[in-house]
């Protein structure tokens, strides 16, 4: 059954801030929308699992199971936040298969204006300069995904996934800049080439210990072109973002049989809720978070390079 996702922003009546960026304050922003909620907006209705001073986890209500935040030093402070999913967390040292252990950084007067939009299956979370689309490319933005995919197959054990990037594996963002590590996010999606992705770690969909790497698909007409002028686009198309097995026109999964034809490894696995990739950019003069209609609203991804940004995240409704 299709969900209705709920817009989370930090210029809300009661919204939290991102202070001085510290662990403890950017989970506190991620728990106020999953858990507690604040002004007149109720939380995502997301379970919390362990509450040690510098890891947290929360469970959804959809496949049941996790994703685990800590901090990246072991300190409360504003050196980024680790994020990881588990299919279950037993403590805080032991957690059963796991996908990648990623992390995302905001900087104190840099990327402090977050947007959540999420269910109790599956949400967003952006940390980005606010004011124009046009601004540097080398400034650092951030945007991750947590929760269920959309599409996936009847049964799947394994359909959550955590994924601050698809360009690395487990990554450290101690010493990146504010100027440094900008197409380490989901935004990076915009302009990616395919051989550059390293892949989600999904496990078998009968719940077995085997993983593999997904990738999105190949995005359409992702070369450069001209930047709108106007803030109107006479037309687009949208094309929804699936995950697709790494290996999947030559790969064979642990029974040996062709990915093509695996039902525990299969070639598609589902697809990103809500999130889109457009044929025509959008104008960089627009101020973020914008909106674009194409019958339902979309929140404007954020560009982390030069090209037109072609992403667009449905904030109305998304597939189950």
């Amino acid at each position: 059954m299709a969900q209705t996702p709920t817009v989370y922003r930090w210029d809300d009546p009661g919204a939290p801030q991102t202070g001085n960026c510290t662990y403890s304050e950017l989970v506190n922003i991620i728990d106020k929308c999953l858990v507690t909620g604040y002004g007149d907006k109720s939380p995502l209705g997301w379970v919390k699992e362990l509450n040690d001073p510098l890891t947290c986890s929360y469970k959804n209500l959809g496949s049941g199971h996790s994703v685990v935040f800590s901090s990246s030093t072991g300190l409360d402070d504003d050196k980024g936040v680790r994020v990881q999913s588990a299919y279950n967390i037993i403590d805080v040292d032991n957690l059963e298969k796991t996908g990648w252990k990623q992390a995302f950084k905001v900087f104190e007067d840099g990327n402090t204006s977050w947007v959540i939009v999420g269910t109790d299956r599956s949400f967003y979370c952006f940390f980005c300069y606010d004011g124009s689309y046009s601004m540097p490319n080398t400034h650092h933005q951030t945007g991750f995904f947590v929760g269920d995919l959309s599409n996936a197959i009847i049964g799947d054990s394994a359909n959550f996934v955590a994924i601050c990037s698809f360009i690395s594996e487990n990554s450290s963002p101690e010493n990146i800049t504010v100027s440094s590590a900008y197409g380490t996010n989901i935004m990076f999606l915009n302009y990616a080439e395919q051989h550059e992705f390293d892949g989600a770690k999904i496990y078998d969909v009968d719940g077995g210990a085997e993983f593999s790497l997904y990738v999105p698909h190949e995005l359409p007409f992702r070369a450069e072109s001209p930047i709108p002028t106007k803030n109107t686009i006479p037309s687009n198309t949208l094309t929804k973002i699936y995950l697709f097995h790494k290996e999947y026109s030559s790969g064979f999964d642990r029974d040996g049989i062709p990915i093509v034809e695996s039902t525990i490894s299969p070639a598609v696995r589902g697809s990103l809720p809500g999130l889109n990739s457009t044929l025509v950019g959008h104008p960089e003069s627009m101020v973020w978070p914008a909106t674009v209609n194409y019958g339902d609203n979309y929140l404007l991804l954020k560009a982390v390079n030069n090209a037109p940004n072609r992403l667009v995240l449905n904030i109305e409704v998304w597939d189950d």
